[in-house]
């Protein structure tokens, strides 16, 4: 099914033309008008049922945040974070949440700027899922509310101001207090030092912190069977990331979303050993010293996938480039990088190929995009090693990457591309600030990638990607879900809000097969794309040269139902007149991870009993079926 129509399963978006916050809006209404009751939590004896009231408040966070994406993106250049507070409260102003913008503005605002302020990014977004979701008291809010703050405590300058609301009752008052110290609350959990706390590691402080106070608010029942009470938790923490994850889908109108991802790269290296092929690259952040050598591996510091080390190094290195130079900058660095391992040696790790970089200029000024970075001095010039987490009291620092920032698109434009001589080995290709420079220039003067890497290597031949999926091409068998460029964000569009529906599941499948994405969302225009019905047609649409349309199905294909029964799955084996299909979302809902990966079967049916149970089905059929 279309992940972005979930709430109407059976009928396709038609309203191509509406925003993310006008299709959520709509849906909302869509509830009163038909006074639909859903299930919110599965947990102990059976579904846990929210009447039309809270059904709606788990639709208006998602809103929320996409009227406030504009504002957002200003907080993260304007320090004093105005736009963002007066967008955000443009919608809880009105309707539901009261008339005054200054409501919304105390509730997050002053911790928010604080944040900011040090370079902090936190996830506003997951702060308003997790404060919004089941707070049926807020439909009563609708009052004006006049707002008294008492001075700034001179001896704690971080904490907000204590602020008192009039709203002219008492419940729309207590309600605006305690929607503001979750607000703080939830902030402040979320931030581990200087940087922003991992999701593992923040579902754990919600879980251990946050989530009992909150299912109480909701007047919801705590088991006293452990099993119980942590499925009960994690439902609800599912929950609050979904709508977190909804946002992503608001922002980009409710289409899926081209990652970029490469799955699996491999690259033809010269090393020491002599000529390689490595794949899986990681790279091992390596200390420096005044004198151009390294102090050894930097301590408390992981290995960095390779794409996360580009982007990081060309935010540092060439950050304010135009766009074409951003896109040049990370070829540049992705080739250096792979040929630059220090001490000659590419070694092989857990079955990952490491490559040694020093964190510092004597090799590339590696920049973490998500926590920042902070150096002695110089920004990793002259030896000076650069450290992941940002440090404003530090000599040099960095805050991390804005999550909508240009050059994390530019980069991702790039993945796996590296410059290659005549054999198609990659390419050393060292640079200073002075060829940077004139990369930016010809960026200026429109010129390309390919005429910079023209005019900077004379060598180079092209600039080129060996990438794949990582399909074997194999039927046999099931679903492989360690593999996460088939199961996973970013490279499975239906990952993680829609885990357990039939097209996550065939999307996986179809990747894990062929090595490809199967352009499932290009059937149609924005809005309308994505259901199980339209499956075949988008495969058809992406890749003519190798699926034909057919009414009977040939080993490999994808099998799309009827616009009523709204299905898709995949063939794996034929036999006769006996069809054997894979297929996921059995119980019919999007699940967490560990119930997704065990909502799926193997099946065999006769066509006749397929079309019985998926209505006039239609199949593209691979021109070459995989073995």
């Amino acid at each position: 099914m279309n992940p972005f129509n979930f709430f109407n399963k059976n009928k396709p978006n038609t309203n191509e033309s509406q925003s993310g916050g006008s299709q959520v809006n709509n849906m909302v209404k869509g509830l009163f008008k038909n006074k639909l009751l859903i299930p919110f939590i599965t947990s102990f004896g059976g579904f846990f049922i929210i009447i039309i009231a809270a059904a709606c408040l788990i639709i208006l966070p998602i809103a929320a945040i996409d009227n406030a994406i504009n504002g957002i993106n200003k907080a993260t250049e304007d320090s004093s974070g105005g736009g963002f507070l007066e967008s955000l409260g443009n919608f809880f102003t009105t309707g539901y949440w009261g008339s005054s913008e200054e409501v919304f503005y105390h509730v997050v605002g002053d911790k928010y700027k604080y944040y900011i302020s040090k370079g902090i990014q936190v996830d506003a977004p997951l702060v308003l899922s997790a404060v919004f979701i089941g707070n049926s008291v807020m439909m009563n809010t609708n009052s004006e509310c006049t707002i008294t703050e008492t001075p700034q405590d001179e001896d704690s300058p971080d904490a907000p101001p204590e602020v008192q609301y009039d709203c002219g009752d008492e419940q729309t008052e207590q309600s605006y207090n305690d929607l503001r110290s979750e607000a703080i609350k939830l902030m402040e959990g979320m931030v581990d030092g200087n940087s922003v706390k991992s999701e593992e590691e923040y579902r754990q402080w919600l879980y251990d912190n946050f989530i009992e106070n909150k299912l109480k608010a909701m007047g919801t029942k705590i088991p006293t069977d452990e099993e119980e009470k942590d499925q009960l938790f994690n439902d609800l923490i599912d929950q609050i990331y979904f709508n977190r994850d909804m946002y992503e889908a608001a922002l980009n109108d409710f289409q899926d979303v081209d990652s970029g991802g490469t799955g699996v790269c491999s690259f033809n290296i010269n090393s020491s050993a002599g000529l390689q092929t490595i794949s899986n690259v990681k790279v091992r952040l390596l200390g420096c010293t005044a004198g151009g050598g390294s102090s050894g591996p930097l301590e408390d510091e992981e290995l960095v996938d390779l794409e996360k080390y580009i982007l990081g190094v060309t935010y540092t290195e060439n950050g304010g480039a135009p766009d074409e130079a951003i896109k040049m900058q990370a070829i540049a660095a992705r080739s250096f990088a792979l040929t630059r391992s220090y001490g000659g040696k590419i070694t092989t790790e857990d079955g990952y190929s490491v490559i040694q970089i020093r964190a510092c200029t004597w090799d590339q000024a590696y920049c973490d995009p998500d926590k920042g970075c902070w150096s002695a001095g110089a920004g990793g010039e002259y030896g000076n090693t650069i450290h992941t987490g940002y440090d404003a009291s530090k000599p040099w620092s960095k805050a991390p990457l804005p999550e909508n920032d240009r050059i994390r698109t530019l980069v991702a434009e790039t993945a796996g591309q590296v410059v290659v001589d005549k054999d198609g080995n990659v390419l050393n290709t060292p640079y200073m600030s002075d060829v940077q420079q004139q990369w930016n220039a010809m960026a200026n003067q429109g010129k390309s990638v390919a005429e910079m890497v023209k005019k900077t290597y004379p060598n180079a031949v092209e600039v080129t990607s060996n990438c794949t999926g990582g399909g074997n091409g194999s039927l046999a068998g099931g679903p492989d879900f360690s593999n996460a460029a088939a199961w996973k964000s970013p490279s499975n569009p239906y990952a993680p809000s829609y885990y357990g529906q039939c097209t996550w599941f065939a999307w996986g499948r179809f990747y894990e097969i062929y090595g490809y994405d199967p352009g499932f969302n290009n059937a149609c225009g924005a809005g309308g794309c994505g259901n199980g019905y339209q499956c075949v047609d988008g495969v058809l649409k992406t890749h003519p040269d190798k699926f034909v349309k057919s009414k009977t199905p040939t080993v490999g294909a994808v099998g799309s139902s009827d616009y009523n029964h709204n299905h898709v799955f995949i063939v794996t084996g034929i036999n006769g007149d006996q069809i054997t299909i894979q297929e996921g979302n059995l119980d019919g809902v999007s699940n967490s991870w560990n119930v997704a990966i065990k909502d799926w079967h193997t099946v065999t049916y006769s066509l006749s009993q397929i079309r019985m149970y998926y209505g006039d089905v239609t199949f593209a059929n691979p021109k070459n079926p995989p073995k």
